[in-house]
């Protein structure tokens, strides 16, 4: 197979050698870790894999470590336009888990690289409908520095969220934040005005949303006033 880019590459590699050798069923019957460790121990395929990844990470040792996340990071923008967003969160995660923390002399000029990777995996776990992960990765983002310019995204993204979880008053607040951010970005006027009617719409949705919650929470106490 090709060389491999994360970890799950190897674990698929041994599950399906294990499947063709009719062993995986050997091994799930063993009963504790030790007594697992010590069989891939002894098989030399799985010990030759175990090795081969472990040559691939002292590599990349030698490369900067914002460099490889980077990389990893352009990987998981791949798959995010092919739409296939869970091997993009693979990749992003790859690179948070690569990437050097903002005041490590491994940064550099790259302080940005650890927020970009919880920015882009935010977007992701957004498609895959995963909003608490979702907006826990934006708080992240947030708090390594993610660009002020870029941030309008993902104060938007947060709002998208917060309606989804049945928040609409944590969500006004973040959408109107990402509409103030909006003047910061660095777009051209028409996508700025773009943006900007994109966001109010999210915005007017939001305070209908909270109005309708108003409306019903009156009517339930009222009900059950009345009875």
């Amino acid at each position: 197979m090709a060389a491999y880019t994360c970890w799950q590459d190897v674990l698929d590699d041994i599950t399906n050698r294990l499947k063709k050798t009719k062993t995986l069923t050997r091994f799930s019957k063993l009963k504790n870790n030790e007594d697992r460790i010590e069989y891939c121990l002894r098989d030399d395929f799985i010990r030759s894999k175990v090795q081969q990844w472990l040559n691939i990470m002292c590599s990349s040792r030698h490369k900067k470590y914002w460099e490889k996340a980077s990389e990893l990071r352009a990987e998981g923008n791949l798959c995010f336009q092919e739409k296939k967003y869970s091997k993009a969160v693979e990749f992003y995660t790859q690179s948070i888990l690569a990437a050097p923390f903002p005041k490590s002399e491994d940064a550099g000029s790259h302080i940005e690289e650890l927020s970009l990777g919880f920015g882009n995996r935010s977007a992701a776990l957004f498609h895959l409908l995963k909003n608490q992960e979702c907006l826990k990765d934006i708080d992240k983002a947030i708090e390594y520095d993610y660009p002020r310019d870029l941030r309008f995204k993902l104060l938007q993204r947060k709002g998208q969220c917060l309606m989804k979880l049945n928040q609409p008053a944590k969500a006004l607040d973040a959408l109107h934040e990402s509409l103030k951010l909006l003047e910061e970005a660095r777009l051209d006027s028409k996508r700025i005005a773009r943006q900007q009617k994109e966001i109010e719409v999210l915005i007017k949705t939001t305070e209908e949303m909270e109005q309708y919650v108003h409306f019903f929470c009156f009517v339930l106490k009222y009900y059950f006033f009345c009875n």
